[in-house]
Parts: structure tokens; C-alpha cells; sequence
């Protein structure tokens, strides 16, 4: 990447700065450089985030394995790092220093029926697999900032008799102890569709009675409940508030009394644009909130067309930071925990698009991600891949 005015300029004030202000200088302009976070946290609460992962298929027409791809976010376009490879891999978690890789073994009609589960270090070495409860598939893996691993875990055969469905477990990569299942009230195990870290080591998760409970699995304890909802899109970086759907909203829910939000409920939806119609897709916090980085789709009034766009709202003026070219589609979006970054998965041609057939698992072997700063709204980096993981 050349050199910019900006960086010149720092260059210069540097040199001119005596030693004793030296390495202060050096922060500040550090963080102006990167973008202050928008919810005022400091660099020192919030380390920023200058490595991600990606997972990148290999095309079917032309064979290989999967990988996994370290991108170093300081670095320029083309210095992607591969960290691991295997066949059919299905998702990854990391996990402090380690990866933990889902792969799946597909039937004869290509789809996945049975998966397996993998300990890889990100530094590299031999993998060591995770002991599962039987044959089955995993869906919902998700690593906590601490290192612990949960996932939904539903046994091989049939549905009427399986001894789990959806059930929640998790472990701790560092030990040796298989999973563990993960139970609610009166010891029974949680089974969801809709679970989220919250800090460290607990969990939020709306089970199959639609009962939002926030959980301690290590102790296998329901810390609180906080009545029924339909559905959880996410959770604040301080872990007072909460994003949830009821049968017809968006909810803002609060999860403590230091919350600004109502223990209630508060609905609400995407902030027009300009004027025009608006809907809401997928939405995460920005740091603490309340600002909200948020998928939508805005409806053309002249041609009836729906654009979809990125945008960081915080529920007065919506900005955009990606907008979908023509012929373009976004599929997710990731917000990276330092809240400088939102990785953009983007299938360049929708018309053209091939899927990987990795059903029911799969994406457009075209799919790249795109690094927008917040601040700026500018793509500073892209890869190809998608589902990308933040190193903490």
C-alpha cells in the first residue's frame, strides 16, 4: 500500500517530536489513523483487531482441498496465509490460539450427513479431534472471547428417535474433556436454534419453548430468564443488551438494570434512508451500542428495484458503508470486536454464480469478503473466502 498525505504527515510529526512524547504521540496517532471507536471506547478496552480468518473452498470443478486462510489486515492484498487445509470443510470457530474445524462427510446424494470436529493450533501442527456424543451434525459453532467452544449438536437417524436434536453443548479446547451438554432448568437439556456468547463463559439462548435464558455452562446453571422470544440476532460487547425478535419485530431488550434499553422490550426497525422504504435484514451491535451495523434492503421507488446495502444506523441517520454493485449480492457481514472493521461477504455475479454443492451448507464458489472501515467506509482489503473469524 503507497504511502498516503496522512501517513507522511505522521511521519513528520514524529520526527520533530522530542523522546519524552514520543510513544504518546505514537498512540494517538496510532488510533486516529485506524479511526476512534465510535461508542468512545480506548484503545487500551478495546485491542485492535489486525488479524482475520476466512475460510476458502476449493471450486468443485477443479478439485483440492478447503482452507482456512489467515489474513494479516495491515498487510496488502495478496498475503493471505493458509493455516490449514482438509477436505469438505464445513465452518471453524477460533479458539484463542487454537482452530477448531467442523468437516462433514457427504452421502451419495452430496449432502452432508455426518460431521466431525477438529483442535487445529493456528500456528500450525497436527489436529486432534473432539470427541462427539455419537454420529451426528453440528450447526451453530461459536468460540467466547475466553476460548471456550459451544455448538448445537443433532444425532444421525430418525428424527422421532434421536437422543439429541439442537442440543446445546460445549468444551474447553484446552482440555481434554469431551463436550458437554448444556442443561436448563430442572436439568434438562437446552435445545435452540438461536444461541450467542455473552462475555467470557455464558451463554444467551432462546430454547424450544421460545424462553430467552442466560446460562453458565460450566456450572450448569440458569443465571435468569427474560421471557419468550422467537428469535436472538445479538448481543452487545458489554453484555447488557440484547437484539431479539418476537413474532412480528425487532427487539432492543435490555438484560440488566445498567442497560439503556427496557427489560421489556423495545421494537424497532431499520432508520429509513433518504427517504425511502427500507427492510431490515440481519443486525449486530457496534461495541456496546446503541449503534447498530445493519443489513436492509432499500426499495428504488422509480424502477422497484432493492438495493442492498451496509449501514451503520444509530437509529436518527443511517450511513452507508456498502452498497451492492449491480449484478452484486451480500450474503453476511461480520463486525469486528475492536468495531473498526465489517467484513462484507459478496458474491460478485449473482447471474453467474456456482454454487460449491455443499448442501445443506453451501455458497457461490466465487464469494470473496471485503474489509470496510468504519469510519471511512472505504474497502480496504479483500479475500476471497467467507466466514470470517476475528484473532482476539
Amino acid at each position: 500500500m503507497s504511502a498516503s498525505p496522512r501517513r507522511r504527515a505522521t511521519a513528520i510529526v514524529i520526527a520533530v517530536l522530542g523522546v519524552a512524547v514520543l510513544v504518546g504521540a505514537i498512540v494517538a496517532v496510532t488510533w486516529w489513523m485506524r479511526g476512534s471507536s465510535s461508542d468512545g471506547a480506548s484503545p487500551a478496552e478495546t485491542p485492535a483487531v489486525d488479524t482475520a480468518y476466512v475460510l476458502d473452498r476449493a471450486d468443485p470443478a477443479d478439485g483440492g482441498d478447503d482452507a482456512i486462510v489467515r489474513v494479516a489486515l495491515d498487510g496488502p492484498d495478496g498475503s493471505e496465509e493458509p493455516v490449514f487445509s482438509a477436505p469438505h470443510i464445513i465452518d471453524f470457530a477460533v479458539a484463542a490460539s487454537d482452530l477448531v474445524v467442523l468437516t462433514g462427510v457427504p452421502d451419495g446424494a452430496e449432502v452432508v450427513s455426518e460431521h466431525s470436529l477438529e483442535i487445529v493450533s493456528a500456528a500450525g501442527g497436527s489436529p486432534r479431534p473432539v470427541e462427539l456424543p455419537g454420529a451426528g451434525t453440528i450447526d451453530l459453532l461459536s468460540a467466547s472471547e475466553s476460548g471456550l467452544v459451544g455448538f448445537t449438536f443433532t444425532s444421525a437417524g430418525d428424527p422421532l428417535d434421536r437422543e439429541y436434536a439442537a442440543t446445546l453443548m460445549w468444551f474447553d479446547p484446552q482440555s481434554d474433556a469431551a463436550p458437554q451438554v448444556v442443561e436448563g432448568e430442572g436439568g434438562a437439556p437446552i435445545e435452540t436454534a438461536a444461541w450467542l456468547w455473552s462475555g467470557d463463559a455464558t451463554m444467551l439462548a432462546v430454547g424450544s419453548d421460545e424462553e430467552l435464558v442466560l446460562l453458565d455452562p460450566v456450572d450448569n446453571a440458569v443465571l435468569e430468564s427474560f421471557g419468550e422470544w422467537e428469535g436472538l440476532e445479538a448481543v452487545a460487547s458489554d453484555g447488557l443488551t440484547a437484539i431479539v425478535r418476537d413474532h412480528h419485530d425487532t427487539v432492543l431488550l435490555g438484560l440488566s438494570d445498567a442497560s439503556s434499553e427496557s427489560r421489556d422490550g423495545t421494537p424497532f426497525g431499520p432508520t429509513p434512508l433518504d427517504e425511502r422504504s427500507v427492510f431490515g435484514g440481519s443486525v449486530q451491535f457496534l461495541g456496546d451500542g446503541p449503534e447498530r451495523i445493519h443489513k436492509i434492503g432499500v426499495v428504488d421507488p422509480e424502477s422497484g428495484r432493492v438495493d442492498s446495502m451496509i449501514v451503520l444506523d444509530d437509529g436518527a441517520t443511517p450511513r452507508v458503508l456498502y452498497a451492492a454493485a449491480e449484478g452484486e449480492g451480500i450474503d453476511g457481514f461480520s463486525v469486528s470486536p475492536d468495531g473498526q472493521l465489517v467484513a462484507v461477504e459478496v458474491v460478485p455475479n449473482v447471474a453467474a454464480m456456482v454454487s460449491d454443492a455443499y448442501y445443506p451448507y453451501a455458497r457461490a464458489t466465487s464469494i470473496v469478503t471485503r474489509f470496510v472501515d468504519v469510519a471511512t467506509g472505504e474497502v480496504v482489503r479483500e479475500t476471497p473466502g467467507f466466514g470470517v473469524e476475528w484473532a482476539r
